[in-house]
């Protein structure tokens, strides 16, 4: 798939975590004075991407690009009806 340029931010409560953890090849960290943790990536693969966000939970936060936080943002919402059908 198409390259996008991935921006996360992550809490700082999960920042040990993630400072340990390999996202790609071309990711770049930088420790915030607030203690979160931005990461930024380029990496093709949206659907992947965001599977690997799931084990974040609410550490995490897409900040770029915008396609890929709303195609998150879908997901999210559909595992969730899912969850509720029975």
């Amino acid at each position: 798939g198409e390259l996008i340029d991935v921006k996360l931010l992550f809490s700082a409560s999960a920042k040990e975590e993630v400072l340990n953890y390999y996202f790609h090849s071309t990711q770049k960290m930088k420790q915030n004075e607030d203690g979160t943790v931005t990461v930024k990536f380029k990496a093709s693969g949206e659907y992947e991407i965001m599977r690997h966000l799931f084990r974040w939970g609410s550490d995490v936060k897409i900040l770029s690009p915008v396609s890929l936080r709303k195609k998150y943002i879908e997901l999210l919402e559909n595992t969730m009806k899912h969850q509720k059908e029975k």
